[in-house]
């Protein structure tokens, strides 16, 4: 098994990967079998599109940071209430 952090997938083919590491060296990696595991990232687009324009404003759940949907519902739920 091979396991790759902060690589970038260039292509996958029949038997095997071709990746960008994270130093920028290109790698053909022979593979009957690919398991890609890709991080989250925060979309605050909406909140920074209204910031400014609006009285008051929370950025919460997944637009603030990548996470689990009870933690999400939670912080959505706490910011209710502070209204």
């Amino acid at each position: 098994m091979t396991l790759l952090t902060s690589a970038t997938c260039e292509e996958i083919k029949e038997d095997s990967v071709q990746v960008t590491t994270a130093e920028g060296k290109k790698e053909t990696i022979p593979a009957d079998t690919v398991i890609i595991a890709v991080g989250y990232k925060a979309n605050d687009r909406l909140y920074k599109a209204l910031e400014g324009k609006v009285p008051e404003i929370y950025c919460v759940g997944n637009s603030s940071e990548p996470r689990r949907i009870l933690e999400a519902i939670r912080e959505g739920y706490q910011a209710g209430l502070a209204l």
